[in-house]
């Protein structure tokens, strides 16, 4: 996505399976937390998808503008670290050298999500997820395949081999036990979002179009 425009209609598009992207991340954040992830994430996304780009504005001031939008939308850790990631990339798509370079973007934006966190890798969280999908765009950085296809892959990728694992961070780590088999709702929804924006997307169940689990 290189331009304003292209970010707010990809916004408006994910703000369009809101309903179906709820209840998924509600339903698997019930099984061991407040059951409120999918309610918190649209809520992030309704107000986003309000704040439009300005005629002729740059990438990096309409991330700006969007993290201030959510900034007074959501509360959550997972809310405030999305907020952190928009902040970064607006501040860092500034030095034309990660401009078109995703995987040296996504690095600095998981690196500040990390120190806000205060959480390592390896601790079944977003973070995890961000990491595999850095890692597998570093692979790719001279090849033309397409890097949405690719950020999709390696967020499935992740949920696959962290749903075995304990959680260690948040009220899951209290049941470490018992987050084993289950996916992490942060990690679950950055898949889900991916999916949106490739060729799928969620439908509302009510239209039997509604995406089995990943």
């Amino acid at each position: 996505m290189n331009s304003a425009d292209e970010v707010h209609r990809s916004i408006l598009r994910i703000a369009q399976h809101s309903l179906a992207l709820e209840e998924v991340l509600n339903a698997a954040d019930r099984q061991l937390g407040d059951g409120d992830t999918g309610t918190m994430l649209v809520r992030l996304i309704a107000a986003m998808a309000i704040t439009a780009p300005a005629p002729k504005e740059t990438l990096s001031g309409y991330l700006f503008e969007l993290g201030k939008s959510g900034q007074n939308s959501t509360g959550s850790s997972l809310g405030t670290l999305l907020v952190m990631g928009m902040m970064t990339a607006a501040q860092r798509l500034k030095d034309e050298s990660v401009t078109n370079n995703p995987a040296e973007l996504l690095k600095h934006i998981r690196e500040a999500m990390q120190r806000i966190g205060r959480s390592d890798l390896g601790a079944k969280t977003i973070l995890d997820s961000l990491a595999a999908i850095e890692a597998k765009l570093k692979i790719h950085s001279s090849s033309h395949v397409d890097k949405l296809k690719l950020a999709h892959e390696a967020a499935v990728d992740a949920l696959d081999e962290f749903r075995m694992k304990p959680s260690h961070i948040g009220r899951a780590r209290i049941y470490a036990e018992k987050s084993i088999g289950k996916d992490d709702p942060g990690m679950l929804a950055i898949a889900k979002i991916l999916e949106i924006l490739g060729d799928g997307g969620l439908e509302h169940p009510a239209n039997n179009k509604l995406s089995s689990s990943l």
